[in-house]
């Protein structure tokens, strides 16, 4: 039995590299995201020609994030302790389903492949 939810993550799999921190690609990726409120920052990725930043999108309480990295696309809740209930990943699968269907749209492309994964603890047995 699952005690606490720590964290949900989707990960699409697909070809982002178009997605670039950049003044009209924030512009669109804020314009398809202004419902939830999130808020555009930064990361960077390491791959062979070394570190390049990707487009990070957060929530104001940092529980939600979309990471656009250039092989996949990341849709991340961080849980807390009030999400242990049961029915919380399906309430988190609902809401990663709109903006997996957003970021769709905005890319014009489908994924070719998808992961879920979800980090939880539980007693010892």
């Amino acid at each position: 039995m699952i005690d606490i939810f720590l964290n949900f993550r989707v990960n699409l799999l697909f070809n982002s590299v178009n997605v670039i921190p950049d003044t009209p690609t924030i512009a669109k990726v804020l314009e398809l995201f202004k419902d939830e409120e999130f808020i555009p920052s930064t990361i960077y990725e390491i791959g062979p020609e070394g570190q390049k930043p990707r487009v990070r999108m957060s929530s104001t309480d940092n529980k939600w994030n979309i990471v656009f990295l250039q092989r996949n696309v990341t849709i991340e809740y961080v849980c807390g302790p009030a999400d242990s209930r049961i029915g919380v990943i399906d309430d988190f699968l609902t809401k990663a389903e709109k903006i997996a269907e957003k970021i769709f749209r905005y890319l014009g492309q489908k994924s070719n492949r998808l992961a879920l994964i979800v980090h939880a603890l539980s007693k010892e047995m």
